[in-house]
């Protein structure tokens, strides 16, 4: 598995549940335009299998904003 830092988010294929609960893909978007946040895929074998999106609240301190898993991952079941 490897961590791939990334400034845009492509959305994953999440369950109804999944975007009840988690910000919208816009407002993921928006927030990685900013310099206080910092995303990340998470793929294994070549495959996308989630996606993280950290904040920074003050210097040195970061809190994890949301955390994703695509739902139709083989590998993240």
């Amino acid at each position: 598995m490897r961590i791939v830092t990334t400034k845009t988010y492509n959305p994953l294929n999440l369950t109804e549940g999944q975007t009840k609960q988690l910000p919208s893909t816009q407002r993921i978007q928006d927030a990685l335009k900013g310099k206080d946040c910092l995303g990340f895929y998470l793929e294994d074998k070549g495959e996308r299998i989630g996606f993280a999106l950290i904040r920074q609240w003050e210097e040195g301190a970061f809190f994890l904003w949301a955390f994703l898993v695509d739902q139709f991952s083989s590998r993240a079941r």
